[in-house]
């Protein structure tokens, strides 16, 4: 889990990209929404508090169905970016707070939802703060957008042979974890952490394609190719640059695993394991 410096670190480089983030960061398929929806049993005018929310990647799909969302986000940019682009939505609300600092007065959400955040609150207190401000009954959802397996295959695999050169201390990527490795951490966690119950996972697969400038849009908002600096990412691009225009007719097709891991809220705090 990043520390503390980590997060601030991070939060300062996706301040400085906000709008590259707006414009190449995935949101996710309307068809796995739909299935959290329907899981989740959330009512026509339920509340949503989105953790994380970026631009409004994932509000996206909430949004347009009537659900009163609250929106936060440690960054102030994407913060005023979000509020602009759903200002015709005025059931979505977005403040700049960090989900550690979020007052819990006035909780009693039907969802917690996580889009690709989850990995950077405090481990050691969102799963409890998450559990108090939903209603009882009321579901934490936490979404990623994962690589399908098998892990690396195709232009990623060719890929590889520049990260090794340009990042050795990156690893070789079939040595770290797997796909299922890090879904069954996250179901386990969720399961494990005795504030939930009937916890799901569901899952859809897509795919986009970008040409070489936009895949390199797209990394650019990634927070560990940002603080490689400006020459170890150009030489990165450089290399492959060549693979995508020699290879792969200019072209990137990025699959994606989306996945939702949901847990029920149980119903009063005395159903919390210990």
């Amino acid at each position: 889990m990043p520390n503390n410096f980590e997060r601030n670190e991070r939060k300062v480089v996706f301040e400085d990209i906000a709008s590259e983030y707006h414009a190449m960061r995935p949101g996710y398929p309307d068809a796995l929404i739909d299935d959290v929806t329907a899981t989740t049993g959330i009512e026509a005018g339920g509340s949503i508090l989105e953790i994380g929310c970026g631009s409004g990647q994932a509000t996206r799909s909430f949004a347009p169905r009537g659900y009163a969302i609250l929106g936060i986000d440690i960054s102030p940019s994407l913060v005023r970016i979000a509020a602009s682009e759903f200002a015709g939505y005025p059931n979505a609300q977005f403040r700049t707070v960090a989900f550690e600092e979020l007052d819990e007065a006035g909780s009693g959400f039907d969802l917690v939802v996580a889009a690709t955040s989850w990995h950077w609150i405090d481990p050691d207190i969102r799963y409890g703060k998450a559990a108090r401000l939903l209603k009882p009954g009321g579901s934490l959802v936490i979404l990623a957008n994962l690589f399908p397996e098998p892990f690396f295959t195709g232009f990623f695999r060719r890929a590889q042979h520049v990260y090794r050169d340009v990042v050795p201390e990156w690893g070789d990527p079939d040595s770290t974890k797997t796909t299922m490795d890090i879904i069954r951490e996250t179901e386990v966690e969720l399961r494990d952490c005795g504030m939930f119950r009937d916890v799901v996972r569901l899952e859809r697969e897509w795919e986009v394609v970008y040409d070489r400038d936009e895949y390199f849009r797209l990394l650019t908002t990634y927070s560990d190719h940002r603080l490689l600096g400006a020459d170890r990412l150009a030489r990165l691009f450089d290399g492959l640059a060549s693979i995508i225009d020699n290879e792969y007719g200019g072209r990137v097709i990025r699959s994606y695993l989306s996945v939702a891991y949901i847990g029920k809220h149980l119903s009063s705090m005395g159903e919390f394991q210990s």
